[in-house]
């Protein structure tokens, strides 16, 4: 941990957690991810195993207006783009708590309060430097 400051810090990692590639069936990236992040906290849980709880195995959707590269992306699977998320984290028994910029969150009709950088960093650091829990980022 990196820090700035009376007690601040700017950076925290984990060290050891295994490296997430696309091998043959670990296609989705929050699916991998989440199985690594699994993995890391000593939990054996199957890419295919998240696949299926979450719904994201399923995720192809066509957009019939547009040539569209984000049609496999999970946030465009359920009219709540973060359902499978929350799936995915019931299913490995393990709770979650999301942290979204507003502008992401408009993009995908989600809720979410005024952007705070500082409050985002702590909550982070707060998961990897107090918990020893990975955090999952997307976008």
């Amino acid at each position: 941990m990196v820090a700035s400051g009376p007690d601040v810090p700017v950076r925290c990692v984990l060290d050891g957690i295994p490296r997430v590639a696309h091998a043959s069936y670990e296609w989705c990236p929050f699916s991998a991810c989440l199985r690594t992040c699994m993995q890391f906290l000593g939990r054996d849980v199957s890419c295919e195993y998240v696949l299926g709880t979450s719904g994201s195995v399923f995720r192809l959707q066509w957009n019939a207006n547009r040539w569209d590269l984000g049609n496999v992306g999970i946030l465009h699977m359920a009219e709540d783009a973060l359902e499978p998320f929350r799936r995915a984290f019931e299913a490995v028994g393990y709770g979650h708590r999301v942290i979204l910029r507003t502008e992401f969150a408009q993009e995908h009709g989600v809720p979410a309060p005024i952007d705070d950088e500082m409050v985002y960093r702590q909550r982070i650091i707060e998961s990897i430097g107090a918990h020893g829990r990975p955090a999952i980022a997307i976008g």
